[in-house]
């Protein structure tokens, strides 16, 4: 989970080319009436979007709400707006991975405010939203209640990097367990842990996280078990660790499911001390 830096881009042009280009009469005409008031809204998102406040929809006819939706087809592959989509997307960080979740890969656009009940912002770039396909179809048409936690915006809710709210709780037995869970900090608002904590349970993250983990302590054994060596050389498994928390928080932010991972790790003794051949996934073969 990570912030976005929105799209620098003219979106009452793309909203004129988008109707200029389309095949019927009617519907570029019944555009083109409305597109002052679509920049008014586009205007009244943005400033809405800022200070927290209920972005409220257009009042339109069931025509003009159709013409709207049917906009956003001039954002597919050799459309009129193609270049709207690809600008979106190649503009993603960290290795393209996806906004909402950090670990899907970012190849779809999600539609903030749902395009069937906001459609004056189906093709508005700041309500275009990079995702990996599992997130846009768990989000769905999903926002959340307004004055309750909510679905974070990327472009516009500063998502903690550097002030850690996903904390992963490692337990070593005859294996090695993972359990990720959404803690408050004295660092993060309120408001900003519950929407967290929100989107984190909406997507149902702590599944996948956790599944994530499972497959990264198999490709880490072989590392640990020659940093901890013949002699039990715990101090050299935790630094090991630590070297990779710290090189993962610099590229993906501490609220990334690979360093709160590699932190738990470091901090647990008994993982440090031998625990983590618990989690070799030969063991069973040997």
């Amino acid at each position: 989970m990570y912030s976005l830096t929105p799209l620098v881009r003219d979106d009452q042009a793309d909203f004129e080319r988008a109707a200029r280009g389309r095949s019927s009469q009617g519907a570029r005409e019944r555009l083109l009436a409305v597109a002052p008031a679509v920049s008014d809204a586009y205007k009244s998102y943005h400033e809405a979007m800022i200070s927290g406040l209920t972005v409220v929809a257009m009042q339109i006819s069931e025509d003009l709400r159709e013409d709207l939706i049917r906009n956003y087809d001039a954002v597919k592959d050799g459309r009129v707006l193609s270049d709207l989509r690809s600008d979106l997307l190649e503009r993603v960080p960290r290795y393209g991975r996806c906004p909402l979740c950090g670990r899907g890969r970012a190849h779809t656009l999600d539609h903030y405010l749902p395009k069937a009940a906001f459609p004056e912002f189906s093709i508005f770039s700041k309500n275009l939203v990079p995702a990996c396909y599992r997130c846009n179809n768990k989000k769905s048409d999903r926002v959340g209640v307004p004055g309750a936690p909510r679905f974070l915006h990327p472009y516009y809710d500063r998502i903690p990097s550097h002030q850690s709210v996903l904390v992963a709780n490692v337990e070593v037995a005859e294996s090695v367990s993972v359990i990720y869970s959404i803690e408050p900090s004295p660092f993060v608002s309120r408001d900003t842990y519950l929407n967290v904590k929100f989107q984190f349970e909406m997507l149902g993250l702590a599944g996948e996280y956790m599944s994530d983990a499972v497959s990264e302590l198999g490709d880490m054994h072989g590392a640990l078990a020659d940093a901890y060596g013949p002699d039990g050389n715990a101090v050299e498994v935790r630094q090991w660790l630590l070297g990779q928390h710290s090189s993962i928080a610099r590229s993906r932010g501490l609220n990334n499911w690979r360093t709160a991972l590699y932190w738990s790790l470091s901090r647990s003794d008994e993982f440090c001390d031998g625990g983590f051949r618990s989690a070799d996934p030969l063991a069973e073969v040997r």
